[in-house]
């Protein structure tokens, strides 16, 4: 037995991703830091944080007693 048509009817079709396109530059590999760098990274990021954990604590805290109300 034939079927009557040879492809589905267009309400039925699933939907196929198109192709993305091409990227400009393939995507960078990361490469291992070394540990001076790992260091330096790590110290930055105290310096910058430094501080601010009683900040953060204290807007939780108002941020908890507005919701209780």
């Amino acid at each position: 037995m034939r079927a009557s048509y040879s492809s589905r009817p267009a309400g039925r079709c699933k939907n196929t991703p198109k192709n993305p396109p091409a990227a400009a530059e393939p995507p960078r590999r990361s490469i291992p830091l070394t540990p001076p760098e790992r260091a330096r990274r790590i110290d930055e990021l105290r310096t910058a944080l430094a501080g601010t954990a009683p900040l953060f604590q204290a807007r939780a805290r108002r941020g908890e007693e507005g919701d209780r109300t």
